[in-house]
């Protein structure tokens, strides 16, 4: 969640947390209308599973490599990232690693993989799914929202 000149605009994350924590998405919504400082709190079991998850993020793009598929990552620095988001899938490239997803004025967030599939749409004779690596054993209904609001 974050306040741009007029309005809050939301992430795919934010959802997920409302439907764990409707008292969270108040929170985070005085914490960007500066009513309340964001904690800072560190929980090394929590940064052990983000570490673990990073690394099969990158372990899965390395495999993605490896079977020749061309592939571009976007940069969360970017300043440019969803046009650039969308150049990669207007030239038909097979995966798009960080790739910016905004619908203007309301949604807006970072989809781990964007992978191209046999499906026809307004680019052509292909379209592109979301893929979110998560580190669990079962989906949880937050992690199909996300996916789902891509």
């Amino acid at each position: 969640m974050k306040k741009n000149a007029s309005h809050i605009i939301f992430s795919p994350s934010d959802l997920s947390n409302h439907l764990s924590c409707k008292h969270l998405t108040e929170l985070n919504k005085k914490a960007v209308l500066g009513l309340l400082n964001r904690p800072v709190y560190t929980n090394r079991v929590l940064e052990m599973l983000r570490d673990k998850g990073l690394q099969f993020e990158a372990h899965f793009l390395q495999e993605l490599e490896k079977g020749g598929k061309s592939i571009v990552k976007i940069s969360q620095e970017n300043l440019n990232a969803e046009m650039d988001t969308l150049a990669a899938m207007k030239n038909g490239v097979d995966v798009i690693y960080q790739g910016r997803l905004k619908e203007e004025g309301l949604w807006e967030g970072w989809a781990d993989f964007i992978m191209k599939v046999d499906s026809p749409s307004q680019l052509g004779n292909y379209s592109y799914e979301v893929l979110d690596t998560k580190l669990a054993t079962e989906t949880r209904a937050g992690t199909i929202l996300q996916i789902a609001l891509y």
